[in-house]
């Protein structure tokens, strides 16, 4: 992989680093320097105790890791955390639970993290798919999905606290949706379409008796094929939700009163296989989606670290997805005519870059002809502050 670092050169000065989130494939929309709390009352000495933690929720959504809370100007910081709060309200959400939203200032984050030469996540983040599958031991295996429960007691309650937890650390999920119809069985080829799950794309109608038909099938997934981990039927079905990866979650109880969840998470030839574990459903989530993160960041997070050498700004435009921006970042490790090269901000569907060429410029240029991967483009478009190299994304 190209050497990846994280700089801070004029050329962007006029760019807010990672302050509007990117999107993903599914347009979503990330708030990372936001955090939400529970708070006991509205004091001003109530809120300073719990200020620290949302910054610490904070911190852990634009790392991907809460391992960096250990280092000491991380933990000085949480001790100050006053100094980096922009702005903070209070909500009353049922049953009369009282919770502070606090929001931080992304640029002094983003100093305070590049002091600790801490890597910091892009918010332009795959959307994760995440098929959350129950087996009990007394009525069998069962699919979780909004459709599928009513009971606010029920694992209804499971998707809730997942969705809280993914938000928490900054992971934008897809849920997979369900249908329930007799059409179905036959459309499936089964008399039980207690475990299936139908491709998104399916389209239904209503036929002349008045009952709904299925105009055209293209696969299902059982919940039995879920908790047996058939990844080439789980990747099928899953094409038609248009997420960047898939995350299996396997839960069960154990004779003892433990949750365990086995995860299994999936992004094309990339995959990643774990457990976790707790008395409490919601802690045993949320450990297992931090191990995701942890995962996703370790790939995908910049240094903060400054390079040595003449920079070339570049500019790259067209990178309106996580697909493209994963592509881009492929292709630009592999280029030969780069030694390495710095990603300085990713804001909107535009990377700011510095290139360290091997060589002279023509050497780049030559590449980039030949690969037809990167268009160059006028430089009339360029940031106003200094020249760059200006590029277009064309290889999806």
């Amino acid at each position: 992989m190209g050497k990846i670092k994280f700089g801070a050169l004029a050329v962007i000065a006029c760019l807010s680093v990672w302050l509007a989130a990117s999107h993903a494939s599914a347009e979503t929309r990330l708030d990372l320097y936001s955090a939400k709390v529970e708070i006991a009352d509205r004091t001003a000495a109530t809120r300073g105790r719990v200020l620290s933690q949302a910054l610490a929720q904070v911190l852990v959504k634009v790392t991907g890791s809460r391992l960096y809370l250990e280092n000491p100007l991380v933990v000085e910081a949480l001790e100050q955390s006053s100094r980096y709060l922009q702005a903070y309200s209070y909500t009353t959400l049922p049953p009369n639970i009282t919770y502070l939203q606090a929001r931080f200032g992304p640029s002094t984050i983003n100093n305070l993290l590049s002091e600790a030469d801490i890597p910091v996540w892009p918010a332009n983040r795959p959307e994760v798919l995440v098929w959350l599958v129950m087996k009990d031991y007394q009525t069998g295996t069962a699919l979780i999905t909004p459709e599928s429960f009513t009971d606010p007691e029920s694992p209804l309650a499971m998707l809730q606290q997942l969705q809280e937890s993914a938000t928490a650390v900054g992971l934008p999920i897809a849920l997979p949706t369900r249908e329930f119809t007799a059409a179905d069985d036959s459309a499936a080829g089964t008399g039980d379409n207690s475990d299936i799950v139908r491709d998104p794309q399916s389209k239904m109608e209503i036929g002349a008796d008045g009952q709904s038909e299925v105009e055209s099938f293209a696969t299902g997934v059982s919940a039995r094929t879920l908790w047996a981990l058939d990844m080439p039927a789980i990747e099928q079905v899953s094409q038609g939700y248009g997420a960047d990866s898939i995350l299996v979650g396997r839960v069960a109880k154990t004779s003892s009163g433990s949750w365990r969840i086995g995860w299994r998470y999936q992004q094309g030839s990339r995959s990643e296989v774990f457990d976790s574990s707790d008395l409490q459903f919601d802690v045993a989530l949320a450990d297992g989606l931090s191990e995701v993160t942890r995962y996703l960041s370790s790939i995908y997070s910049v240094s903060a670290s400054r390079a040595d050498g003449e920079p070339t700004p570049a500019i790259i435009t067209g990178i309106d997805s996580f697909k493209s921006y994963a592509n881009a970042v492929n292709y630009l490790d592999g280029l030969a005519a780069l030694s390495h090269y710095d990603i300085q901000a990713v804001d909107g569907d535009t990377m700011v870059l510095t290139f360290y060429i091997n060589g002279d410029y023509r050497n780049l240029t030559t590449a980039l002809a030949l690969d037809r991967q990167l268009q160059p483009i006028a430089n009339d478009t360029a940031v106003a502050t200094a020249p760059a190299v200006q590029l277009l994304w064309v290889g999806d």
